[in-house]
């Protein structure tokens, strides 16, 4: 609830009778990202697929290079991510197989480069509300010529209910008019918690919290409220 009501006193800023205002219908590709290897003799590894994502963009121009506005978008996780520890003892070790859905609503500030400002950077605290997920498992232990265990089980419930995803950006502007641009937008997230965790029996339960990149193509619109001749400033 505190959260709500902070993006309502965001909104209620963002929709107040500054001059121009502009509207970015998105849709992109995008994929989670892992850091695998060795890392203390266990070895993390993971696979990955893309999928479609869809959002709409809000922002009004507060000065001659500054914006601040809200994002509203749809964003999927799917990957297999795993950890697995061999030496002449044992061979033990965990995967996660994960698909979920999530809404976002990202309050966001962006900032215009040059005197055209043909290329922004913007940044935008991203709260995400679980759609749908299902995830499952994988556990095992061996030793020498025995199988301890081996198990596949659903672990939907450990998938996060809520995410915060911070989100860092550029965006390419190709003007159509002075009213209409085309958009090309790159995009790393990251999360500061966990999406979800991989249970294992080298440390019981480990917090899973992927990167993800994003490549959106978009159509920008400016509005102008006040009545003067439309212009570029």
């Amino acid at each position: 609830m505190k959260q709500v009501c902070v993006l309502l006193l965001f909104l209620l800023f963002s929709f107040n009778t500054s001059a121009q205002h502009r509207f970015t219908l998105e849709l992109g590709l995008g994929f989670p990202a892992f850091n695998t290897g060795l890392y203390n003799g266990v070895s993390a590894n993971s696979s990955c697929d893309p999928n479609f994502n869809l959002g709409l963009n809000y922002l009004h121009k507060i000065s001659n290079h500054f914006y601040a506005g809200s994002s509203f978008y749809f964003d999927q996780y799917s990957f297999s991510y795993g950890v697995n520890q061999i030496d002449t003892l044992k061979n033990r070790g965990g995967n996660v197989a994960h698909r979920s859905s999530y809404f976002f609503v990202a309050p966001m500030l962006d900032l215009g480069i040059g005197r055209h400002q043909y290329l922004h950077t913007y940044i935008a605290v991203a709260y995400g509300f679980l759609i749908k997920g299902s995830q499952r498992t994988n556990t095992y232990y061996y030793t020498p010529l025995v199988t301890e265990y081996n198990n596949t089980y659903p672990t939907n419930t450990e998938i996060n209910k809520q995410i915060l995803r911070i989100d860092l950006g550029i965006t390419q502007h190709i003007r159509i008019d002075n009213m209409w641009h085309i958009t090309i937008s790159e995009c790393y997230s990251f999360i500061p918690g966990t999406l979800t965790t991989l249970d294992n029996p080298i440390n019981t339960s480990l917090g899973v919290h992927p990167g993800y990149f994003n490549l959106k193509i978009g159509v920008m619109h400016k509005y102008i409220r006040t009545g003067w001749q439309n212009r570029e400033d």
